[in-house]
């Protein structure tokens, strides 16, 4: 919003960074941070590679799948995906409504949420 001229505070209204960039939300917050090291541990699979955009990790997590080969791409697609999602989601559930998520049990949600994505693509 601030790119559009809209006054609004840019501090990360969780963990209060001074400036909430998509890259520090979705994968550097330590909530996320430890979401991505959750599912990790699970699938035995890096699915977010580091980086220092969102574009980068985006690209270095898919080079990253195709040169491997552990996980099929349309399964890391859905992991990666719906993990973005559902943090996206905790976070304006938590700013908006006040209702925070253990991390462990937001794991599980998005778990569930890929079994039922990949059944429906």
């Amino acid at each position: 919003m601030a790119k559009r001229n809209i006054q609004c505070d840019r501090r990360c209204l969780l963990c209060n960074e001074p400036i909430e960039t998509t890259l520090h939300l979705l994968f550097l917050f330590s909530y996320a941070s430890e979401i991505w090291n959750l599912l990790a541990e699970k699938l035995r699979y890096w699915l977010m590679v580091p980086g220092y955009s969102v574009h980068d990790v985006w690209i270095r997590s898919e080079e990253s799948v195709r040169s491997d080969r552990k996980m099929k791409a349309k399964t890391w697609w859905v992991w990666f995906l719906c993990t973005i999602w559902m943090i996206w989601k905790h976070r304006n559930a938590q700013v908006f409504g006040g209702r925070a998520v253990p991390v462990h049990r937001l794991a599980e949600t998005i778990e569930h949420e890929v079994k039922l994505w990949i059944n429906f693509w």
